[in-house]
């Protein structure tokens, strides 16, 4: 290959690479003429990690609503384009997971409303599946608890085939869980040792409704039958990062408006990882991500998809182009290692997948370089170089 591009070192130019058992035993610089096999004019980096994502929309065709939809406008549209039928959602996700493998990711971070099989995602080499809890009525509370303890007994890691499954569990918002059923669930995952994935600081209305219990959200849970004051115990984003930290590890999904506050909190607990979706975000129009205030505290910021309901594809690396683009002052492999390695981290994957390095499963994407001749392989990735494909080997 002409270039390896670790995204934990620098890019290595005619690089060689050894492969056992489909895992990495050496990569060597200036050895390209040496190899059994010369892959040609490429670059080679490591799959893609997409840390958050909701494979059970992957039938939708297109975004529901319209760019700049409000969240609250936009949440009855996702009700009423949910499958009722189980076997309908499963059949989705399998359909994500193949488009998402052609996209070229490794790993995932799914969040599912059903109890889902673990062969239902065997074609991606590690998914962690976060069970959705939702409920603010006494019986809904008592329905959840039950599915999340069934789903932790059946699971926990589950190997099948080449596939690793690790369950994990999703309070799913503040607006749409219970307190008493948030605190359940963390105490399940806090003593079955699952990890955490918890939609927050999502939008201003949200905050709005935490901080006064009025607004769009309060109207929009007294429409679905909820019970807004029910709801609304904890009153701003920190409440809820407090109790995330009992998590050993915990995905705060979004968070596009946390408060200066917050994110020096969440600075401070490194079980403590956020997941931007930058397309998901364009898509709503919020403001600035505060991403260079997240990456100057040293905050493990890994990347999503989130879902068809919301995005036009499940590309991770599409996402990266994104960030490429709107973050123009970012080091290049830094903007790599946020779809890469900083999800492999988020998903506690990070010694299999997100990296070329010896020990590393072999999970690899090939880009061609044509004719050009490319000193600077990182940048041309992101300006230059079309989506990247998986590499069989």
């Amino acid at each position: 290959m002409r270039w390896a591009v670790p995204v934990t070192g620098k890019p290595l130019h005619n690089a060689k690479m050894t492969i056992h058992q489909r895992r990495i035993q050496a990569l060597e610089p200036d050895a390209r003429h040496l190899a059994d096999e010369d892959l040609g004019e490429c670059i080679v980096m490591p799959g893609l990690v997409n840390a958050h994502t909701h494979l059970e929309f992957s039938h939708l065709a297109a975004p529901l609503g319209h760019a700049g939809i409000s969240l609250t406008q936009w949440i009855p549209l996702v009700i009423e384009h949910r499958f009722d039928q189980p076997d309908q959602r499963l059949a989705a996700i399998q359909n994500g997971c193949a488009e998402s493998t052609r996209f070229g990711s490794v790993a995932a971070g799914d969040i599912s409303t059903t109890l889902p099989m673990s062969d239902t995602y065997a074609v991606l080499p590690h998914v962690t599946c976060f069970l959705e809890g939702r409920g603010n009525q006494t019986d809904r509370v008592t329905g959840a608890m039950k599915e999340a303890h069934d789903f932790a007994c059946r699971f926990a890691v589950a190997e099948t085939g080449e596939t690793r499954f690790v369950a994990g569990l999703s309070p799913h918002a503040p607006y749409s869980v219970d307190s008493d059923l948030f605190r359940q669930l963390m105490t399940l995952a806090v003593s079955r040792r699952m990890p955490v994935a918890m939609h927050l600081a999502e939008s201003r209305e949200e905050i709005q409704w935490l901080q006064t219990g009025g607004g769009a959200f309060a109207d929009l849970l007294t429409h679905l039958g909820a019970s807004p004051d029910k709801l609304r115990r904890e009153k701003k984003p920190l409440d809820y990062l407090a109790k995330l930290t009992e998590a050993h590890r915990a995905l705060v999904i979004h968070g596009n408006y946390l408060e200066t506050n917050e994110l020096d909190f969440v600075s401070r607990f490194s079980q403590l990882h956020v997941v931007y979706c930058p397309r998901t975000h364009q898509f709503f129009h919020h403001d600035t991500y505060p991403l260079l205030e997240m990456l100057k505290r040293k905050i493990n910021v890994a990347i999503g998809t989130d879902s068809r309901a919301s995005n036009p594809d499940l590309s991770v690396w599409r996402e990266l182009k994104m960030i490429r683009r709107l973050f123009p002052t970012l080091d290049p492999r830094q903007v790599l290692s946020l779809g890469t390695v900083n999800g492999a981290i988020a998903l506690g994957v990070e010694d299999q997948f997100g990296s070329l390095q010896p020990g590393r499963r072999a999970c690899l994407l090939s880009a061609s370089l044509g004719s050009f001749q490319v000193n600077d392989p990182e940048s041309y990735l992101l300006d230059a170089a079309g989506d990247p494909q998986p590499l069989d080997v």
